[in-house]
């Protein structure tokens, strides 16, 4: 079970999750059933609703994968059914409570949903679900997981404008960005002074002028704790202009506590004059993986996880 985005929106999956992949059959569609309110014999003058929630339900299953996937799950119970998009389930609106996350017959986790709150959970599927962990820094060196079998010059430190990185410094080496603690392992620990401009750290994929086929990438997972705005992005291998890439760009925030963030393919951030594109017409070619940092103090990264995408 993967945590969500907001720490009053709890997910807990159970063992059947593998029934997704059954097929759904013969189920009659639910519908709201409403009761008249009888105020002749009530004192309520007034209904008031909360704020509805959302929920995503992923299964990080790549494309080639899917065929089997139901075409809904529902809340059990409810009349509220989730249609699949790509290997995800998305509740777009519902009510604000518990409720058990069915697929046909069977229970595949159970959610609690605070008002006005959004949910984003995995459910793997054994046997289709795939992910990779791109980096998760406890070999305490400088190369993501993929740079080991094609390997490069590892993890870079860049500052524009009027931007400086103070840990770590010109003089340092990559181990000074290290911290250690028994929950997290390992972890990257970056301080920074922005007035105008950026901070970024990135690293290729792998080989300095290849590029790899991500284009069955189906969500992007970072835990992270700190005080800044986050711009991550999947760039393209060749450059465009000086140092410039298109890239695929998604916006997150940090916070004070460790979170994960979840980042969809599909849902990036557009702006041509950036070059940011959209993440089809540049999945197929990645050859750099980056974070930009346009506010704040400092960055905490933990772990980076590609879902719907496994290297052998």
């Amino acid at each position: 079970m993967q945590k969500t985005k907001s720490t009053s929106t709890t997910i807990r999956t159970t063992a059947s999750s593998c029934k997704i992949v059954e097929a759904l059959a013969g189920e009659d569609s639910a519908f709201m059933s409403w009761s008249p309110v009888d105020f002749a014999d009530t004192s309520v003058q007034e209904i008031a609703l909360l704020p509805s929630a959302s929920l995503i339900v992923r299964t990080g299953v790549s494309a080639q994968e899917i065929e089997g996937l139901l075409e809904n799950v529902q809340l059990e119970s409810t009349p509220y059914f989730a249609n699949r998009f790509g290997s995800e389930y998305v509740f777009a609106h519902v009510p604000a409570g518990s409720f058990t996350i069915v697929a046909g017959d069977s229970t595949v986790a159970e959610v609690a949903l605070a008002p006005n709150e959004s949910a984003d959970t995995l459910v793997p599927v054994p046997g289709k679900s795939v992910e990779y962990v791109f980096e998760d820094f406890d070999d305490g060196d400088s190369l993501n997981n993929l740079a080991k079998t094609y390997p490069n010059y590892g993890w870079y430190f860049n500052a524009v404008g009027k931007a400086n990185f103070a840990i770590p410094d010109s003089a340092e080496s990559f181990s000074s960005v290290l911290k250690e603690d028994k929950d997290h392992g390992k972890y990257l620990a970056v301080k920074f002074a922005i007035d105008t401009g950026f901070v970024l750290l990135g690293t290729h994929l792998g080989l300095d002028t290849g590029f790899f086929d991500l284009s069955n990438l189906t969500a992007i997972r970072l835990t992270v704790r700190g005080d800044c705005e986050l711009n991550i992005a999947l760039e393209h291998y060749r450059e465009v202009g000086e140092n410039t890439f298109k890239k695929s760009l998604w916006k997150a925030k940090a916070a004070e506590n460790w979170n994960e963030i979840i980042l969809h393919p599909g849902r990036e951030v557009l702006e041509e004059s950036s070059y940011q594109v959209e993440w089809k017409e540049i999945s197929h070619e990645i050859g750099l993986f980056s974070i930009f940092m346009r506010s704040g103090t400092y960055l905490e990264v933990d772990k980076i996880v590609f879902e719907g995408i496994d290297f052998k």
